[in-house]
Formats: C-alpha cells, sequence, structure tokens
C-alpha cells in the first residue's frame, strides 16, 4: 500500500510499538499505585487525618488495612444483607450498591416510621427520601448483619400497611 503523503509504513509501525511499550509501562505505574492514592484521598476527604503512635498518618494505616481479605468479607457481607432483605416483609425494592442499601417499602409503610422503631430497638438507619438507608461499617461481621437483619424483620412484621388513600 502506497501512502499519499509519502510516508515509510515501516518507521509508523515502530512509532505505533514504541508508543504502546511507552504506554503500557506508565499503565503499569498507574495500576500499582492510583488506587492507593485516591483512597488516602478519600480518607482524608471523610476526615481521617492525623497520625498514629508510630507518626504513621492514619489514611496511610486505613489503606494498610484493605487488603483483598477485607474487601472479600466487605462483598460476602453486602451479599448476606440484600439477600436478607429480600426476605423481610413489606420490601418493594433494594438500591444502592454494596453496603450502601436503599429499600423502599409496600403498603404505605413510611421510612421515617421504620427509622423511630428501628432506633428503638438498636439499629441505627437513616432515610434518603421516601427510603430507608442502611449505611453500616465496612467492619461489619456475619453476626451484625444477622442481628440487623433480625432487628428489621422485628419492627417490619408488626407494621400495619395502610390502605392507598382515595384522591377527591
Amino acid at each position: 500500500m502506497e501512502s499519499k503523503l509519502g510516508l515509510n509504513f515501516d518507521l509508523v509501525e515502530k512509532a505505533r510499538t514504541s508508543a504502546d511499550n511507552l504506554a503500557s509501562d506508565v499503565q503499569g505505574f498507574i495500576d500499582q499505585h492510583t488506587t492507593v492514592t485516591v483512597e488516602r484521598a478519600v480518607c482524608r476527604l471523610l476526615g481521617i487525618d492525623g497520625v498514629n503512635e508510630m507518626d504513621v498518618p492514619l489514611p496511610n494505616v486505613v489503606v494498610d488495612h484493605m487488603d483483598q481479605s477485607f474487601l472479600a468479607n466487605v462483598n460476602e457481607r453486602a451479599v448476606q444483607l440484600r439477600a436478607g432483605i429480600a426476605k423481610l416483609p413489606h420490601v418493594k425494592s433494594i438500591s444502592g450498591i454494596g453496603l450502601m442499601v436503599g429499600i423502599e417499602f409496600f403498603g404505605g409503610i413510611q421510612a421515617a416510621d421504620v427509622l423511630a422503631a428501628c432506633r428503638e430497638a438498636g439499629l441505627l438507619v437513616l432515610t434518603a427520601k421516601t427510603r430507608l438507608r442502611l449505611l453500616p461499617p465496612l467492619t461489619l461481621s456475619e453476626h451484625d448483619v444477622d442481628m440487623a437483619l433480625e432487628i428489621l424483620s422485628d419492627v417490619l412484621s408488626k407494621m400495619e400497611p395502610t390502605a392507598p388513600k382515595e384522591q377527591a
């Protein structure tokens, strides 16, 4: 194939190969360092600041504890929590990602009423518009999830659905 611009395609191919090698090296460096940098920045944005007794910055301490087994536990607890919520009475839908969960209810059950009853029973939850919001710590254990689901089940089983109001 002949170039209309008079380009030497062998040189073009060598340039492409060189660029690919350079980009691969840079991407390899980014893959090894970016995640930790981003995670430390997020820790700082969340107010994790200062140093421990050995003068190690606290964001570094937090990130160092986030290994594969830690992340695997977070994922397992999210699956456990979501599966348990799906079995609860009056649950219409579940939204969110991971352990950040929003719950919408059937039957006129109000998130604010569920929130009040959960707090009275010892479970700290939030609301987000019409949904109940769960934001548990990432250090959640299997037992913690079981306890939360038990409280939610107890609270929701005591809630009486209301008939939809007719519009005039």
